[in-house]
Order: C-alpha cells, then sequence, then structure tokens
C-alpha cells in the first residue's frame, strides 16, 4: 500500500489498490469417529473463543517455519541458479560454483568483472525472471483454480451478506478479475518499457519475490491480482495438514481480490462495521508511525481499508469451513495455517494492523466463526458484522 503514490506516477496509470472458474468441487464433510477427537473439541472452541490469537498461534509454529523454510530454500536455489549460469557464461575461467546468490554475485566481483558489472546485474535480473517463470509454471495452473475457487467463496459471501442492490456492484468486479503471473509480462512489453517490466518481475516495486504476497491492481479497465513466485510457491502441499495449499493461499488471496471492494473503494458499505470497530476495538489501533494523531476515528479511518480487506477474507474462510465441514480441531488446524502467518506481524504504517488485532478482532470476533467454532456467550463479545 505504502508504493500507491509511487507506483501510480512511475507505471503509466496503474492504479494500486491493495498490498497483498475451474476450482474443484467442494470436499464432502470429514468424519471422525475417534472419541479423543471428540473429547478435545470443548477445549479447542473454548481456547478459539476466548484467546483466539493464542489459539491460531499458539500450536502452528512448527507447520508455518516448514513452510518459510521451504520457501526459502526454493528462493536460495533461484538466485544460485541464475548467479551460477550467469557467472559461467560471462567468466567460464572462474569456479562458479563459489557464488551462492545475487549479493555473493554482485559484492565479490573479481577485478577483471568489475567493469561490467551493470551487464552482470542485468543478465542476473533477465536469467533469474526466467527461472522463475519456469517455477511458475509447475504451480500456475493450480494457483489459477484456487484463485477461481476463491473468487466464487468471495461471490457467495456477498449474496449472504451484502443487499441485492450492493451485490450487483460488487459480484461483477470480483469475476472479472484477472490473476496476472510472471509468465503475463512478456504480454505487457507494448506498454512498459525493459527497465519497468524487470523491476516488476525482480520485485523491486511489490517485494514480490522474496515473499509470498500479491497485489491488487487496476489498469484501464481491468482489475487485475498480482501473483508472485514466493506466494505461488505456498501452494506447496504439506502431507500432514488436509487441503494445506488452499490453507496456505486463502487468507492473502482473498484479502487481495476483496481490496478491489473495501473501504477505500466503497465506504458506505462498512458504516455499521466501522461503527461497531470504533465503539469497541479503535483504542487498540496505533497511529502512523512518527505522527502524534490521538482521534481513534481518524487512526480507525487509516486502517480500514485493510481491516475491510480482512474482514472478507474471513468470511471466505468461513463460507469454505462450513461447506467442508469435520470436527473443530481439523477446523482449527486449517484455521492455523490460513492466518498463522499473521502471527507476530506488527507495522506502523497506519495501514495494517498488528497481527493481535488481525486475528483477535477480526478473526476471533466474527460471528460466523464464532457460531462455526462452537462459542458460546455472544453477549460477552462485542462482535462486529457487516
Amino acid at each position: 500500500m505504502g508504493i500507491r503514490g509511487f507506483f501510480q506516477s512511475l507505471v503509466f496509470g496503474i492504479v494500486v489498490v491493495g498490498t497483498g472458474f475451474a476450482g474443484e468441487p467442494c470436499p464432502k464433510p470429514l468424519q471422525n469417529s475417534d472419541e479423543s477427537v471428540q473429547r478435545v473439541q470443548p477445549a479447542i472452541a473454548g481456547l478459539f473463543c476466548t484467546h483466539t490469537y493464542e489459539a491460531i498461534c499458539g500450536g502452528n509454529a512448527n507447520t508455518l517455519n516448514a513452510r518459510q523454510e521451504q520457501v526459502a530454500k526454493e528462493i536460495v536455489g533461484f538466485d544460485k541458479r541464475a548467479a551460477y549460469e550467469v557467472v559461467k557464461k560471462m567468466a567460464p575461467k572462474l569456479d562458479a560454483s563459489s557464488y551462492k546468490n545475487y549479493s555473493d554475485l554482485i559484492n565479490n566481483l573479481p577485478m577483471d568483472m568489475k567493469p561490467v558489472r551493470g551487464e552482470v546485474i542485468n543478465a542476473f535480473s533477465m536469467r533469474r525472471v526466467e527461472i522463475e517463470e519456469e517455477a511458475e509454471k509447475k504451480y500456475e495452473p493450480a494457483v489459477k483454480k484456487e484463485i477461481e475457487r476463491i473468487k466464487r467463496l468471495l461471490v457467495e459471501s456477498f449474496r449472504e451478506e451484502l443487499p441485492v442492490s450492493t451485490q450487483k456492484k460488487l459480484v461483477p468486479i470480483v469475476e472479472e478479475l484477472r490473476p496476472f503471473f510472471f509468465s503475463d509480462l512478456v504480454q505487457l512489453k507494448n506498454i512498459f518499457d525493459t527497465k519497468i517490466r524487470y523491476q516488476l518481475a525482480e520485485g523491486k516495486f511489490f517485494g514480490c519475490f522474496n515473499s509470498d504476497t500479491q497485489n491488487a491492481f487496476t489498469y484501464g479497465n481491468v482489475r487485475y491480482l498480482h501473483v508472485c513466485p514466493g506466494w505461488i510457491l505456498g501452494h506447496v502441499p504439506n502431507p500432514n495438514l488436509p487441503e494445506s495449499s488452499f490453507a496456505n493461499l486463502i487468507q492473502v488471496g482473498s484479502h487481495e481480490v476483496a481490496h478491489h471492494v473495501d473501504y477505500s473503494q466503497f465506504p458506505e458499505l462498512y458504516q455499521d462495521f466501522r461503527a461497531c470497530l470504533l465503539k469497541n476495538y479503535a483504542g487498540l489501533l496505533v497511529p502512523k508511525r512518527g505522527s502524534d494523531e490521538k482521534d481513534p476515528a481518524k487512526i480507525l479511518d487509516g486502517h480500514m481499508g485493510e481491516i475491510s480487506a480482512d474482514k472478507w477474507a474471513v468470511l471466505a474462510a468461513g463460507k469454505h469451513l462450513s461447506k467442508r465441514g469435520g470436527p473443530l480441531s481439523e477446523q482449527l488446524d486449517f484455521l492455523r495455517q490460513a492466518f498463522g502467518p499473521l502471527c507476530g506481524s506488527g507495522t506502523g504504517d497506519g495501514l495494517h494492523p498488528n497481527g493481535e488485532f488481525r486475528i483477535n478482532v477480526i478473526l476471533g470476533k466474527d460471528p460466523k466463526i464464532r457460531r462455526m467454532m462452537g462459542c458460546s456467550n455472544e453477549s460477552e463479545f462485542h462482535v462486529c458484522s457487516l
């Protein structure tokens, strides 16, 4: 989000609206007759209902670390391969295997290569993009299906949450949204100059490859979801967790798609939701770093774009789990995988709430999620709905 103005001024009218049809049939509700699983369900529900952040973040460290290590390993592999091939091509007498990554290649160039440092950097950039495109092809078809699945869940949520007149505005926006992959960069050669295309590909605008994020943006009259390779790598399944690939994608994916219909786009849609947050939870938000703003309403308004996108991500996840069914332990495992990346996150950018707010308030105080997790005594909690 912070790059919106810079990106708009540089990339020919692209408008960034956020920072992060062939799907499979919904699986049948899971059945589990194991008595031990059934016995722990009240305890699971109790922890989620009263201490959501602890329930989401306390039991998923190993799963998240394994995923992060897997993505990091893939990224290192891309950098090492590109560095190796560039050095081997440009300086065949050198030991190419000694160049482990991009920074190692650039910072430790031998003297006879320093005069062509710019050529080395450009060659590395181009080669790594080619390798990233190879990796993308491995998962892109599956990820496209998951994005369409996410879009359908959002549309279903619109139909449940919104009046018909509002549905008519929002449903076409989501249905017509297009995913934008690295492979699509080739098609933009007549729109963007070479420098900008490689900046997009390397992630200088979006921090794309070295993080599992995406960005929503609009070019002309077309709405896009810019999908980063690091996020695509999250599709790698975890054999110990059912639907782990979809769980890895649903929160960030639905959040970014929802940026096309968030508070900044349709503020009138979120007035009741905003009023509930202002009354009960705005005091938990912090102003932008360096700001002396004290008005909770103004601080909340700065965060509402991200909060409203988070809200739709929660509703999409809840819609999926209500169709999927299964014991509470498996529902909680899915939520941990989906929302666990928010654990420990904290920002002072005036836009993104910290992880505790996003998990405790937006996820933990959502009425449909609470009902699904078997929470009771709703009067003790200030739940905020659309």
